[in-house]
């Protein structure tokens, strides 16, 4: 039966946990682009707007899976957002030190380590996470760019970003992994900005 009902659905439910269950299922198979809300709903029996009641999007419901409690592309939006009165390399300093506030906190910082770590040793996650860091993180970069070349640009951010956080976090690479955070904005931001020129 499908709850087609407004709002929370009556009653003790493990609707919550059906969706997860669900979601994880789909991801892995389909990936994320694939995946829909609707047929995450459908294999969990309930109505669509269930998934908006309890995550909000599938953005929020794929960070749910994946045990994010911070999600990139959340964080870099609310970083865009104030993007238009401040220059490239204001906004690229906000960014990374955004970014570098939230990999320097270990609370939050485990579970982003962890979901790159299970995305090295499965394809099928690798998979989902590379669509999921292409579609809602990439895009908002591309859409503040604009322009023709703005995919390009966005590769080049995306892959400066990428590469501390992989050299910094994961692999510990020294002296990436032991320089402080002043000095990786230092040299990171001239890179960043030459490309966050708006067109």
């Amino acid at each position: 039966m499908v709850n087609s009902l407004p709002g929370r659905p009556p009653g003790a439910s493990d609707v919550r946990d059906r969706l997860l269950k669900a979601a994880s299922a789909s991801f892995l198979e389909r990936g994320y682009t694939a995946t829909s809300v609707r047929a995450i709903a459908r294999e969990a029996g309930v109505d669509h707007a269930m998934v908006n009641y309890y995550f909000g999007s599938k953005q929020a419901l794929f960070g749910e899976v994946m045990h994010l409690e911070l999600r990139p592309p959340a964080v870099v939006g609310r970083v865009l957002e104030s993007g238009p009165t401040s220059s490239p390399a204001q906004l690229a300093e906000r960014l990374i030190a955004t970014l570098l506030t939230v990999w320097e906190n270990p609370d939050a910082r485990r579970p982003l380590v962890a979901m790159l770590e299970q995305s090295i040793g499965d394809p099928t996650i690798r998979a989902s996470v590379a669509e999921f860091l292409s579609q809602e993180l990439a895009g908002q970069i591309a859409d503040y760019i604009g322009g023709p070349d703005a995919s390009v640009h966005t590769a080049a951010i995306v892959s400066v970003l990428s590469g501390v956080i992989f050299s910094r976090y994961v692999l510990r690479i020294e002296p990436l992994a032991s320089v402080s955070p002043r000095q990786l904005l230092q040299v990171t931001v001239p890179m960043i900005a030459l490309h966050l020129r708006r067109r």
